[in-house]
């Protein structure tokens, strides 16, 4: 990389760092900067020198990022930096995915971010406070909504109590393998005559 110092640096000479709007840690340095250290030699390190990403990440990690709550937000077309993050303990969220649906992926990642606990200005989505109504009485219906088909109540039965054949076996509850079955006079052995046979 050093025959690219000089190039770059003339390239970057105009540059004019101003304060960051935005508490920013650097990976250069692995510590928290103002802004105003990014001119051209700042930038020419950053091409040389290692990455200091875990030094930078401990750094928000310890200054409690994301209001004390630790979130970190990948914002990228692809999620690459996850496997470093889940060192650090943080909450991660990423943005967008390669070959995705980005306003979908988008609108999952503000709803990971509010499930996680991310403070939301509300009032800029709702500026003036809802108004409660009152809402009208209304009489309840005592209808009764079976859970699963009839056949899952059947007792002693833990299946669903559907049994293809007349001398198919279905489970029943107990301490030693057991199984009951509902058989006929014409489809089942001559000793299974009393309507039911039962294995123990």
């Amino acid at each position: 990389m050093d025959p690219v110092e000089k190039p770059l640096c003339a390239a970057l000479a105009g540059l004019t760092p101003a304060e960051a709007r935005v508490p920013f840690v650097s990976t250069v340095t692995g510590t928290p900067l103002s802004g105003r250290e990014l001119d051209a030699a700042y930038w020419w390190r950053n091409v040389r020198e290692p990455v200091r990403f875990a030094d930078a990440m401990g750094r928000l990690a310890d200054d409690g990022i994301g209001s004390g709550i630790g979130i970190v937000v990948e914002i990228g077309p692809h999620p690459v930096l996850r496997p470093y993050l889940r060192r650090t303990g943080l909450t991660y969220v990423p943005t967008l995915h390669r070959d995705g649906d980005g306003p979908r992926e988008a609108t999952a990642a503000v709803a990971a971010l509010l499930a996680a606990g991310a403070e939301a200005d509300w009032r800029a989505h709702f500026p003036h406070p809802g108004r409660v109504a009152d809402l009208p009485a209304y009489p309840w219906q005592r209808d009764r909504h079976w859970h699963g088909t009839p056949q899952d109540l059947v007792l002693r039965t833990s299946g669903t109590g559907v049994l293809d054949h007349p001398c198919s076996v279905s489970a029943c509850p107990h301490r030693t393998p057991c199984g009951t079955a509902p058989s006929s006079r014409s489809s089942c052995p001559g000793w299974a005559t009393t309507g039911s046979a039962e294995a123990c």
